[in-house]
């Protein structure tokens, strides 16, 4: 049996007396101890049938309607008889603030005050908390520490999941979420550096992505959202859990993180919905499995007052993922693949996949280089044709990149295979510069220049430095003094090198001079050697290869994800003469670059 982590966001407990406002008619739950117990009761036995070993709890904010004493009393009488019911121990458990705990007649009471003259009502973390103080002390035993933006956290095995205060500018008037962003990189690095071995998530109540409102933020600051981001990534963070948005979805952003909403537990339209994460440990990897239980009335006539639970599968719903990869195993050692076939078009393609040697340096992940295989495989992005790239680069095949961006699931996959493999490899230890090489080599090294602090720029590739506009081929970057002497290049595909050679040994002589290491990492390799950290170097070309019109450059690590030979134009430097294909127009010939028109 494995552990699961119980999701509920937005119970929206409200006063039915409307003595201060009237109350929330979206919700089953009011201060009404009877009604809030039989819903509980309804939800803890639809979470008892789950088995499993221990049971971790997180409630992401919105617990009450209007933060009023008489909604946080019946809230505590409910989360007490959920805990309890389900033996959930307290340090399991999170209790997030979402902004409806902010108690906003108290802050407009307090902003009278002559010692709050000129302060904003947002400020008043002891005001606008008070409530929900007495609730959170009596529930997790001790006091709710406003001053912080990490107030909490939970272990669950090896994830570290912190409880994220988005109140902040939450006041007597309504307002997005936001966080200091300093503050909150000081904190999280703090947690980090004592939990080294933890894979991180986040659990706050604003959605910072909107799926079913009418703006991609959601409902999150839009400046300190774009800025939010990068420290996300800067700090690996694998998972955000949180509520808001009432109606229940999860995604992988395009950042590479995973976002969790559960709904609104007692919701009467949208429906009342929460998660169940179950934990599986899989040789290492961590899986979090994505459960999704719905309040449903059989034909309009509800078993109960509410209705009853039923599970619903992540396919039934388009906004819904099956499952979170936290964390994949890595493995140092490489095995053989088997070749694959390939249907284009009612025929069979063969694409040879390459054959490692017994001890050379690459990446060696099975499981993603299965996936981009399939990517291509099955959407047909391997042409069969003449194609003329330029006068040293011409093949019978090739494959489209450009299609493969163009799907945001697999684009997303790609930047984060990019980056994987720089992790892998600590690639960015010692790195000065990242290039984005290309078209596709600058969209594949986004999330990797948005995650690594170092320095980022993008360039042409090099035989097609007389299409572009000048400010497009310079570097901006001036190497006179030796500062850069590690420079990755992001691209998309690889055959034999020579594109990068003379980048580094004629387009970008000067700044490449006094550099002591390139870094290579492509998507695929289409070439024909075994595959190995140095295989793109001058002095390890194969007798055959035309070095006098090649670069001599030495200096090159070479990483790809996948190997996959591409046949190439079998005639030589008189292939307009010797080629029928191309003389002749027989078939189809693509003519690219230098020499399309």
């Amino acid at each position: 049996m494995n552990n699961i982590i119980i999701h509920i966001s937005d119970l929206h407990i409200t006063d039915k007396s409307e003595r201060y406002e009237e109350k929330n008619k979206y919700t089953y739950l009011v201060n009404d101890e009877e009604v809030c117990y039989s819903f509980f009761d309804s939800l803890i036995n639809s979470i008892k049938k789950y088995n499993c070993k221990e049971r971790y709890l997180i409630i992401t904010g919105d617990i009450t309607n209007i933060a009023e004493k008489v909604e946080f009393e019946q809230a505590l009488i409910s989360i007490k008889q959920l805990i309890e019911g389900l033996k959930i121990k307290k340090q399991n458990i999170l209790l997030i603030p979402g902004d409806h705990e902010v108690h906003r007649r108290s802050i407009l009471n307090a902003l009278d005050l002559p010692e709050n003259d000129g302060k904003q009502g947002f400020s008043l973390n002891e005001v606008k908390y008070k409530n929900f103080q007495t609730l959170y002390k009596d529930i997790k035993g001790v006091d709710f520490d406003y001053e912080r933006i990490i107030f909490d956290s939970i272990q669950v095995g090896k994830l570290l999941i912190l409880g994220v205060n988005s109140n902040d500018k939450v006041g007597q008037k309504g307002a997005n979420g936001f966080i200091q962003l300093q503050k909150f990189d000081k904190e999280i690095q703090l947690i980090i550096d004592k939990h080294p071995d933890k894979e991180v998530l986040l659990a706050f109540h604003h959605n910072i992505s909107g799926t079913y409102e009418d703006k991609r933020t959601g409902q999150w600051d839009k400046n300190n959202r774009k800025d939010l981001f990068p420290y996300l990534l800067k700090h690996n963070v694998k998972c955000v859990f949180h509520g808001n948005e009432h109606t229940p979805k999860s995604e992988l952003d395009s950042s590479g993180i995973y976002l969790s909403d559960s709904g609104a537990l007692a919701g009467i339209d949208p429906p009342g919905s929460y998660k169940i994460y179950e934990v599986e440990l899989e040789n290492d990897s961590i899986i979090l499995r994505n459960k999704i239980f719905q309040l449903r009335k059989i034909n309009g006539i509800p078993e109960s007052n509410f209705g009853d639970w039923i599970t619903i599968l992540p396919k039934e719903i388009s906004v819904e993922l099956d499952y979170f990869e936290i964390y994949k195993a890595r493995t140092n050692t490489a095995e053989e693949t088997i070749d694959l076939p390939l249907s284009i078009d009612g025929d069979t393609e063969v694409i040879e996949e390459i054959k490692n040697e017994s001890n050379p340096v690459f990446y060696a992940k099975e499981s993603i280089q299965n996936k981009l295989y399939d990517i291509i495989r099955d959407k047909k992005l391997y042409y069969s044709g003449h194609f003329h790239w330029s006068e040293s680069s011409r093949s019978h095949n090739w494959i489209d990149i450009a299609k493969l961006l163009e799907c945001k699931d697999d684009l997303y996959f790609a930047k984060s295979v990019i980056v994987d493999v720089i992790e892998t490899f600590s690639l960015n230890k010692d790195c000065d510069l990242i290039i984005g090489l290309g078209a596709e080599g600058n969209i594949l090294a986004t999330k990797a220049s948005i995650k690594f602090p170092i320095p980022y720029t993008s360039l042409p590739y090099s035989y097609r430095y007389g299409e572009s506009h000048t400010y497009e081929t310079k570097l901006n970057f001036n190497n006179d003094k030796g500062d850069f002497k590690t420079v990755i290049i992001i691209t998309d595909v690889v055959n034999d090198g020579k594109t990068i050679r003379r980048l580094i040994a004629d387009n970008e002589k000067d700044f490449f001079q006094k550099v002591d290491k390139v870094i290579v990492i492509s998507l695929f390799y289409t070439g024909h050697e075994n595959i190995n950290i140095d295989i793109l170097n001058h002095k390890k070309l194969p007798e055959t290869h035309d070095r006098k019109n090649d670069f001599k450059v030495d200096i090159i690590e070479f990483y790809a994800v996948k190997s996959l030979r591409v046949e190439k134009c079998p005639y030589g430097s008189n292939y307009k003469e010797e080629c029928f294909i191309y003389k002749d127009d027989l078939s189809c010939v693509n003519l690219f670059y230098d020499e399309g028109v």
